[in-house]
């Protein structure tokens, strides 16, 4: 035992004091000698605490935890000695034991803790206290005064699971006040950052909820990003506010520095803080802590860390979040000028060029397909574009460059795809469903299907038709399959998806599926194909492949006659999702014209055969695709 703890050392108290210290050591103190003692030692002075110091340290043995059944009712014994366990805490804590001391105060004090946070509320009301928060509050700092300077000691703490438990707990009694209490917020940033503990048994042994931890975390950001603030929209002197709550935001969700796999994680407290505003302040953050003179003024390497921090972040919320809703959020509070401050920074480190080309061309550039991310983003970059003429004019970061000329390739050709979308008058022509017919275009209003609520018929004769040779086998899946995709997307979203698609197919696509089909036809006639348009790249790249699944067997089938089959593939989050759409021509020009080339294959050279893919093109006329799902 540590000689500070040793009972030698009450002989240093006051005559005065020595008998009342001596009495606290028997196993049952009365209640009459918890009384005196309390009296005594509520006014004792700094030096007579720590003379006292194995007092408390007698008071705090686990064994003297009393049993769940002794609690109700609560008896006079139990309250004084439950009473003396809180007063000595309280003092243990203010007599400022030598960190040489922690190991063997620690495994007392954290079995007490556990009890005091486990019957807390019973407590407090059986006993008359007001709270408990500054206990914990107080252990808090405790903790950070005995690991500061010993590594030891802080190890030992992290080892300990209750000591998570314990820094939530703690973290709840901050909550009134988060700016008083910078000491106690660090080291619960310290304890949760280290803990081996999952987050499931820290939140099962706090008694919270995820979304408690949720609102903790997000109350505390707020302090440096005013979330309704439009006067000051960050509180630059609050920043380490911030930077504590996403250090254990990072650290409990799996994402630390990156170091896991953060698209297979289901970083669920992530989850939990997207519809709290959190996208809102990691954007609103970063391109302050990236953009604002007077921030990199005050430390750029910090404040650059931080920045990169909420990108990242950022990025983990739009891949677990189905949609384009966690970027819309950014880009419309600075993403692109964040973007364009880092660009300008330097001495940027490569693996952060890296991360931040993953951002341009991984997420942002596919994303351009949502019709109002789009339009956010042509809003930015306006207002961007006289810097940003292409990737290689301001920035002298190959992967940056690289990063910046595909954005912008792909904005400048989508915002132009946009805004034919808004400017045409009239929406691409219905399709009827039915394969046997496949008339496009009509005045009066189709027949839908009641089931899917997908397919339109020009008649009832071809709704009866179809329903018999293929749909009624279709009909549930597709209904099932639209129920999702009406959760993720917008209808002006697949609107757009179908525009896109089809001036894909108009301006690049239609010779080259076109050669790929008679390609694969001519080495096998029978083979069944669909295509592939892949919009989770720029630019786009489009494949033929073989029907494998019965599922898309049943699509191509619908598909047959003047129509053909398509996939797009779309960027949702860190996944995808595939649309299929039926393409309906006027005529069967391409087709007819595939399934010659095809025979004739062996008597043609690639160049005659292009050529005659080309002009088949140029005489069809595509006039709609249809979403089949």
């Amino acid at each position: 035992m540590h000689p500070d703890l040793q009972i030698s050392r009450l002989d240093k108290l006051p005559t005065r004091l020595q008998p009342l210290a001596h009495s606290m050591l028997v196993d049952y103190p009365s209640s009459q000698t918890f009384s005196q003692f309390y009296k005594a030692f509520s006014v004792a002075s700094q030096t007579e605490l720590n003379d006292c110091l194995p007092v408390f340290y007698a008071v705090l043995n686990p064994a003297r935890i009393p049993a769940v059944a002794s609690l109700d009712p609560l008896t006079l014994e139990i309250g004084s000695r439950l009473y003396i366990t809180i007063f000595a805490v309280r003092r243990l804590i203010n007599s400022r034991p030598t960190p040489e001391t922690f190991p063997y105060l620690w495994p007392r004090l954290s079995p007490w803790s556990r009890f005091l946070q486990t019957f807390e509320e019973f407590l407090i009301e059986a006993l008359g206290v007001n709270s408990l928060d500054t206990i914990f509050r107080d252990l808090m700092e405790f903790c950070d005064y005995m690991c500061h300077k010993s590594a030891s000691n802080k190890s030992l703490l992290v080892s300990d699971p209750a000591s998570a438990v314990l820094a939530v707990h703690a973290w709840q009694c901050c909550s009134d006040d988060f700016l008083n209490y910078g000491d106690e917020l660090e080291m619960i940033h310290d304890i949760l950052v280290d803990t081996k503990t999952p987050l499931d048994d820290i939140l099962d042994g706090a008694f919270i909820q995820m979304s408690d931890l949720a609102r903790l975390m997000i109350e505390q950001c707020k302090l440096a990003v005013p979330s309704r603030s439009t006067v000051t929209p960050f509180h630059l002197p609050n920043i380490w506010c911030l930077q504590i709550a996403l250090g254990i935001l990072a650290a409990l969700d799996n994402i630390h520095g990156m170091k896991h796999d953060i698209m297979t994680s289901k970083h669920r407290l992530c989850v939990a803080l997207i519809p709290m505003g959190l996208p809102k302040i990691l954007a609103i953050a970063a391109h302050y802590l990236i953009t604002d003179p007077k921030v990199a003024d005050m430390g750029p390497s910090d404040t650059g860390i931080l920045g990169e921090n909420c990108v990242m972040l950022l990025n983990v919320l739009h891949m677990k979040h189905r949609g384009d809703t966690v970027l819309r959020t950014a880009v419309k509070h600075g993403m692109l000028h964040t973007l364009y401050g880092f660009s300008k920074m330097s001495q940027l480190a490569e693996v952060t060029q890296s991360f931040l080309r993953q951002l341009m061309v991984d997420f942002l550039t596919p994303s351009t397909v949502y019709y109002h991310l789009l339009g956010d983003l042509q809003t930015a970059y306006t207002d961007l574009k006289d810097g940003i003429i292409d990737g290689h004019h301001f920035c002298e970061y190959p992967l940056l460059a690289d990063g910046w000329s595909t954005l912008i390739k792909a904005l400048r050709r989508r915002i132009k795809i946009r805004e034919l979308f808004d400017s045409s008058m009239e929406p691409l022509p219905e399709v009827c469903g039915s394969a046997q017919c496949g008339k496009i275009g009509f005045k009066k209003t189709l027949k839908r299907c009641s089931g899917c609520r997908q397919v339109l018929y020009c008649s009832s004769s071809c709704q009866t038709a179809d329903w018999k040779s293929r749909h009624r086998f279709s009909c549930a899946k597709e209904r099932s399959t639209c129920a999702k995709a009406r959760i993720q997307f917008r209808p002006k979203d697949r609107a757009l998806f179908r525009f896109l698609l089809h001036q894909e197919y108009l301006c690049a696509g239609a010779a080259q599926i076109a050669f790929a089909h008679a390609m694969r036809w001519w080495l096998d006639p029978d083979i069944r194909l669909y295509t592939v348009f892949d919009f989770t790249v720029f630019p786009v790249k489009i494949d033929t492949r073989k029907v494998v699944s019965d599922e898309l067997a049943a699509a191509v089938s619908r598909a047959s006659g003047v129509m053909d089959m398509m996939m797009m593939r779309l960027p949702v989050g860190a996944g995808l999702c595939d649309f299929m759409f039926r393409l309906a021509r006027e005529g069967s020009v391409v087709p007819d014209a595939v399934k010659d080339i095809a025979q004739r294959m062996h008597l043609l050279d690639e160049t005659e055969i292009k050529a005659q893919m080309l002009a088949a093109v140029q005489k069809e006329r595509v006039t709609t695709i249809v979403v089949d799902y």
